[in-house]
Formats: C-alpha cells, structure tokens, sequence
C-alpha cells in the first residue's frame, strides 16, 4: 500500500493513502481531493494522480492538467510521469513524494520469523 506525503517547505502539511484510490486531483480549488493552499502559483486543478495496474504490478502515474507552473519531477518540468518512491514531485511550494507503508501485519509476521530461527 502506498502513501502520498505532502511537505510544505520542511514540514509535513499532509499525508493520504492510495488504498483502494483509482484518480485524485490536485490544485488550489478546494473541489480537488489534495488542496494545496497557493493560488499564485498553483492552478485550480494543477494535477492529477491516476492508478493502473500493469503485468500484476500496481502503479500510479501524475499528470499535469494544463497547469501554468506545471510539475517537476526531481527538478525536471514534465507533463507527466510514472511515479516511484525516488520521485520527489515540486508543485509550487510544495513537494511530494510517493512512500510505500509496510504492513503491520506484516512487520508482525517478519519479527516471529526472526525470533523463530534464532531458537
């Protein structure tokens, strides 16, 4: 499962789950699912983020949507790109990047595991 992290500067302005998350937009219309306060150099509908599936694989891609800044993609303006947990995404002020959350179940499983072979 995979998180958006949003950081306003160095700080964390928000975090949302791409659980069960098909498309979400962003822009400085509080009509989008992320609103990014900054009208002067944020569109109304600046981006969006768009799940697929490919070969079993799950991944999502960002577009921009004919926005007046547009997006970088670790520095570089694109119109849009397959995202991955490198990508750092510049939107105005802020940036946001793709993170992969563990599962706790998971983490839980894998601490049995260990405890179990050093018997």
């Amino acid at each position: 499962m995979y998180s958006l992290i949003i950081y306003k500067g160095k700080k964390e302005y928000d975090k949302r789950s791409l659980a069960g998350v098909r498309a979400l937009s962003i822009g400085s219309d509080t009509a989008n699912d992320i609103v990014l306060n900054d009208p002067s150099s944020i569109s109304n509908f600046h981006a969006g983020i768009y799940y697929y599936n490919e070969g079993g694989q799950d991944n999502y891609i960002i577009q921009d949507l004919g926005s007046r800044e547009g997006i970088k993609i670790n520095g570089n303006k694109l119109g849009y790109w397959i995202l991955s947990e490198e990508c750092k995404i510049d939107i105005g002020n802020y940036r946001i990047e793709l993170k992969e959350e563990k599962s706790k179940q998971l983490l839980i499983r894998c601490r049995y595991l260990k405890s179990s072979l050093k018997k």
